[in-house]
C-alpha cells in the first residue's frame, strides 16, 4: 500500500499548490502596484485576498481527487474517511 505522500505526489499535488502560489503572489503583486492608481479600499483588497485563500483550498482539493492517466484527468474516488480510518 502506497504511502500519503506517494499518492499526493502521483496526483502532483505539490505541483498544483506550487502552481497556484506563483499565481496569487502575482496577483498580490499587482493589487499592491494598482490599489493607489485605481483607489481601491481596503476592503476590496481584503476580499481579493480572502478569495485567493479560497482559491488555493479549492485547487488543493482538486489536485487531491483528480490525477492524470496519459494526458487524460481522471476525477478519483479518492475519500479522506476511508483512506485514513
Amino acid at each position: 500500500m502506497p504511502s500519503i505522500l506517494q499518492r499526493l505526489k502521483e496526483r502532483k499535488l505539490f505541483q498544483w499548490a506550487l502552481a497556484y502560489l506563483a499565481g496569487a503572489w502575482l496577483v498580490f503583486q499587482g493589487i499592491e502596484v494598482l490599489a493607489e492608481p485605481w483607489n481601491l479600499s481596503e476592503a476590496v483588497q481584503r476580499t481579493i485576498h480572502v478569495l485567493l485563500g479560497v482559491g488555493f483550498l479549492v485547487t488543493l482539493s482538486r489536485g487531491i481527487t483528480v490525477r492524470r492517466v496519459g494526458s487524460e484527468p481522471v476525477v478519483s474516488n479518492f475519500s479522506f474517511s476511508r483512506r485514513f480510518s
